[in-house]
């Protein structure tokens, strides 16, 4: 009788590493690609 594991867990892997942004939070250029991108900046 073969036992199959069924895990719950589900892991997300991006290919890619974060780094800091190089813009200011208030910069015209960052406010405009979150518009291009439909995106609104997190409430603190």
């Amino acid at each position: 009788m073969k036992h199959i594991y069924n895990s719950r867990a589900i892991f997300i892997a991006y290919g890619d590493e974060t780094k800091k942004s190089k813009f200011a939070e208030d910069s015209q250029e960052l406010q405009n690609w979150y518009k291009k991108m439909d995106l609104r900046r997190k409430s603190k």
